[in-house]
């Protein structure tokens, strides 16, 4: 019995069960006593559903009194004692369902368990910019999410402001009860962005419970040998990641013939591949002296010469979905595009590389982490570089504060074909560029910013390209998760999604149908490698085909559900 009873303590959804089986058999057991009794001492005889109805009435107080008055004082002896009962199960059911509310109400506490059993789904550990983003992403995909944290405010406002497929747990990230409550042992990633070593501690004493993938996301390289050695699958470097995106885009003032061994190259061909399918998703920005500048967008003939479509293009922040044929390209443009990997260096080498006999001489203003990984990248290529840091131990060319060094050095601002603003202060990237800008209208200038409200003021400062971090690790984090057969590449402006999806279902369907149902835009079709664009809605989708998808988020979620195998 006393097992029984801790059992059922132990849940609140057993508590509820509880009651409500005891309140019903005590329904019924007074409904067949008072039948009993109430045709054995009285003379009128009455159903059993008129008994029923009777004993509710009494037992809830509401008494309506039909059968009144009784003849036999057992009778009365009886309603007494059921009406007692009454009362105190009502009692009994106030304080299960009022209390929790009006303790809720009181003294809020955050959820310690899982709302509702899930399975094959991802574990976060750690809530901030870069989360927010990968939530976004992974939210279109339909998964189920559930996300720890041990601040006991923070859990509380996230659990009432996240969405409804993610979870929050509230509990200590080193402690095996929170690990089981968040269902590690039955997820799909487990996904850190803590401080690094508080990463690696919780990840030694995690990894015996779960088979999952373990992702973390960490800021340096220090703690690498430790993390790889508790268990972690995949180190996502966010510095690297940004810091790298940004040094890319001077590959368009290389050499042709050394574009092609170029190792910036090759990671942009591994960053942008994805587990699905052969083509990749490209962004591409228009530098001073690009071939493409000053041409329109039909002439340069992206499908019938290289097999890329564009998809849409961003000038000074504005996001211009299926620009038409003749707009004409400037260096304010950064163009989006898919097509096969294998097509992607004759893109960059037949439309995008600048013809000039300028010296490809950049300025990076911040020589942090990010900074200093753009400049390893611009030595690579072969490009010069001036860097700038007000700490002396940061080892740049120049010692200072980043305005004043750029007043001094206006020669070198004329003749640089590239401005980098990384330091990690948003207000130093934001007036650096709008003074650059000033000096030389001709330059390329990328702006680094921490704060999503700032990114339209560093446009309006003159910035070609903004590096909103969160955002570019997010992709990054979830280029490496595959659901559903289907993969997130990229957001645009937080609205509209570009998937990847691989066909499971065995039900033939065509392009008109899909696009019928869920309203999603067709970019492209890989088939057995053979990508197609501009799919006419009597072209057939098989099981095995790869298709890129955008909509929005619903509507990648109806087309997921509707391509993917359903053995039911």
């Amino acid at each position: 019995m006393r097992r029984l009873l801790r059992k059922i303590q132990s849940s609140y959804e057993k508590q509820v069960l509880f009651s409500l089986v005891l309140f019903s058999g005590v329904i019924l057991l007074w409904t067949m006593l008072f039948y009993s009794l109430h045709n054995s001492y009285e003379a009128k005889k009455i159903s059993p559903i008129e008994a029923l109805i009777f004993v509710v009435e009494t037992v809830t107080t509401t008494g309506y009194g039909e059968l009144l008055p009784f003849s036999h004082d057992l009778l009365w002896g009886f309603v007494l004692v059921m009406m007692i009962s009454g009362v105190v199960m009502f009692l009994m059911l106030v304080n299960l369902f009022l209390t929790p509310i009006i303790q809720n109400k009181v003294h809020p506490v955050p959820p310690t368990t899982l709302s509702y059993p899930c399975a094959d789904h991802v574990v976060i550990f750690g809530y901030n910019p870069v989360i927010v983003e990968v939530l976004e992403h992974m939210h279109c995909l339909g998964v189920d999410i559930v996300l720890i944290e041990e601040d006991e405010k923070k859990a509380l406002r996230e659990a009432v402001t996240l969405p409804g497929l993610v979870q929050v747990i509230y509990g200590r990230f080193d402690e095996e009860k929170t690990w089981n409550n968040a269902g590690v042992s039955d997820c799909r990633y487990i996904l850190f962005c803590l401080e690094d070593m508080i990463s690696a501690e919780v990840l030694l004493g995690l990894r015996k419970l779960t088979h999952a993938r373990v992702i973390v996301i960490t800021t340096g390289h220090d703690s690498d040998q430790y993390l790889t050695l508790c268990g972690a699958d995949v180190l996502v470097h966010s510095k690297d990641i940004v810091g790298t995106l940004t040094a890319r885009h001077a590959l368009l003032g290389v050499e042709p013939d050394t574009l092609a061994t170029n190792p910036v190259m090759e990671k942009i061909l591994q960053e942008t591949s994805s587990a699905i399918g052969t083509c990749r998703f490209v962004r591409i920005p228009v530098i001073p002296g690009s071939m493409a500048e000053g041409k329109t967008i039909s002439s340069l003939r992206f499908e019938t010469d290289y097999h890329f479509r564009l998809i849409y293009l961003i000038r000074k922040g504005e996001v211009i979905l299926s620009p038409p044929g003749d707009m004409i390209i400037d260096r304010s443009m950064v163009l989006y595009l898919i097509g096969p990997g294998n097509g992607l260096f004759k893109l960059v080498s037949g439309a995008f590389l600048a013809r000039s006999d300028a010296e490809n001489l950049a300025i990076i203003g911040g020589l942090g982490t990010m900074g200093a990984v753009i400049a390893r990248d611009f030595i690579q290529l072969g490009l010069s570089c001036v860097t700038i840091d007000r700490n002396p131990k940061a080892g740049a060319d120049v010692t200072g504060e980043i305005r004043s060094a750029l007043t001094n050095a206006r020669e070198i601002v004329h003749s640089a074909r590239f401005f980098l603003a990384v330091t990690q202060d948003d207000r130093e990237n934001l007036f650096s560029t709008l003074m650059v800008r000033h000096e030389n209208p001709d330059i390329c200038i990328f702006s680094r910013c921490s704060r999503p409200e700032l990114i339209p003021r560093l446009y309006e400062a003159g910035a070609d390209y903004v590096v909103y971090i969160p955002t570019i690790i997010a992709q990054a984090v979830c280029r490496m998760m595959l659901y559903h057969n289907a993969q997130i590449l990229h957001s645009i402006d937080h609205s509209w999604h570009i998937a990847a999806l691989q066909v499971t279902s065995r039900r033939v369907t065509d392009a008109g149908s899909l696009r019928k149902k869920t309203q999603v835009s067709i970019l492209a079709r890989d088939r057995k490698g053979y990508v197609m664009f501009h799919l006419s809605d009597k072209e057939e989708i098989c099981e095995g085909d790869c298709l890129y998808l955008m909509g929005t988020q619903v509507q990648i979620q109806k087309a997921i559900k509707k391509l993917s195998y359903d053995p039911q």
